[in-house]
């Protein structure tokens, strides 16, 4: 039987479970959140919830996530954009999944304009031509298996740059280029046609406008003697919520 499931779960998410450790001596401990893979979801809006931090009201988006049963729970957290799991069901429409509700973590909040201008990304890279021709594919994470060279887009950094009266964020956009040993030329060529692309976004977004989209700076190089070859280019940008 073919899995409810099939061609939904197109995010990669890091997973994370805190491991308390070893006494430290002070009547604590000395554990934290560690690695523990990752999985493939689905993700949609779910509305927001507020917070107050200090003497300000933080507004944080809320997103469900759909994974396969058992993947998550509520003892993980998800590494995109530091959204933590706080809620987890069976999903009605399908057998082998599992629902949850996640909202932003603090120090990285997940925001509908982060995901609305990286999905503008990867969509406007994914459909040019030059890019299209010097490399194999366009991710939002280091997909498994995939042929060199391609491109990830994240993660996007994020913080508050909200008006009196209209909600907006400040991001801070990397996008990488990952070859084979000994291709800095290649490398260079795909952050320069990355750059074009990149500051030709159309200023709509999804709920958002880019008011702002400027180019910070890039590398290229070999973490490793005859290792693979990584291009590094970064982006400041700055989005207004419409409607706010």
């Amino acid at each position: 039987m073919v899995s409810g499931l099939a061609g939904r779960l197109r995010t990669r998410l890091g997973v994370e479970r805190f491991s308390v450790g070893a006494a430290d001596g002070a009547g604590g401990f000395d554990g934290g959140w560690q690695p523990n893979g990752s999985l493939w979801a689905e993700l949609s809006e779910a509305g927001e919830d507020a917070r107050i931090e200090g003497e300000a009201r933080v507004r944080r988006a809320r997103w469900k996530v759909l994974a396969r049963e058992g993947a998550i729970d509520l003892t993980c957290r998800l590494r995109w954009g530091g959204a933590r799991v706080c809620g987890a069901e069976r999903d009605a429409r399908s057998g082998d999944a599992r629902s949850a509700t996640a909202a932003g973590g603090r120090g990285g909040p997940v925001s509908t304009a982060s995901v609305a201008l990286t999905r503008a990304v990867i969509a406007a890279l994914t459909a040019d031509a030059v890019v299209a021709a010097l490399m194999s594919g366009v991710y939002d994470a280091p997909p498994p298996g995939a042929l060199l060279p391609y491109l990830t887009v994240g993660p996007d950094l994020v913080s508050d740059a909200s008006t009196f009266d209209v909600p907006g964020r400040e991001h801070r956009v990397r996008v990488v280029a990952l070859d084979g040993p000994l291709r800095s030329a290649r490398c260079a060529a795909m952050l320069a046609a990355v750059e074009a692309v990149v500051l030709g976004l159309p200023p709509m977004l999804d709920g958002h406008r880019l008011v702002l989209m400027r180019f910070l700076r890039s590398a290229v190089g070999a973490e490793v003697p005859n290792g693979p070859t990584r291009g590094v280019i970064e982006f400041a940008a700055r989005t207004m919520a419409l409607g706010g």
